[in-house]
């Protein structure tokens, strides 16, 4: 017990990012929005790690999504973590892409869409792939940077969001769920 408390008090204390927000030098005072912080049913499952290189790979630039700000994590030994990601039927490459959540999503479509700044073009989050993360992988986790998609922006996101760099590799045990139309 005195671990996992350990662990939490860690990750709490772990601050912000080093990278810059928007409009904010490197070694400039940050105002953290949203959060890098893991859910705190979570805790427990994962520890802080040092990886500027996956990291990097996590961040974009104002209008180009990815995440505005990030940190890493290792998920331990005997954790026991589920992942989702919406995803686009006519692609099936994109299954198991990078941008994850712990959540399940719910509700309007675009309202997740403008939650996680997804582009139409880029899915029209018609299928949904639940998985569970291995132990000992490395994820980001941070909130959305801005996107500028063909017919509509968005602004950057707090919704706090996954990154997995090789998910074919990281995940396991994934079942795949159809989009239905249910109109309200």
């Amino acid at each position: 017990m005195r671990f996992l408390v350990a662990v939490c008090l860690s990750i709490t204390l772990y601050g912000c990012t080093s990278y810059p927000l928007e409009n904010e030098s490197r070694t400039g005072s940050q105002k953290c929005s949203g959060s890098t912080e893991l859910p705190a049913h979570l805790c427990g499952a994962f520890e802080p790690v040092d990886d500027p290189v996956l990291l990097g790979k996590s961040l974009g630039e104002s209008g180009k999504g990815n995440l505005r700000d990030g940190r890493v994590y290792k998920s331990m030994k005997g954790s026991d973590v589920v992942v989702f990601r919406t995803w686009n039927n006519t692609h099936p490459g994109s299954k198991l892409g990078h941008w994850w959540t712990f959540e399940k999503p719910a509700g309007k479509i675009s309202t997740y869409r403008s939650k996680y700044a997804i582009c139409v073009e880029w899915s029209p989050i018609d299928m949904l792939v639940r998985c569970s993360l291995r132990p000992e992988q490395e994820i980001v986790v941070g909130t959305g940077q801005s996107a500028k998609c063909k017919h509509m922006t968005f602004p950057v996101s707090d919704a706090r969001q996954v990154f997995i760099d090789d998910a074919v590799t990281a995940l396991a045990d994934c079942t795949v769920y159809d989009g239905e139309f249910s109109w309200k």
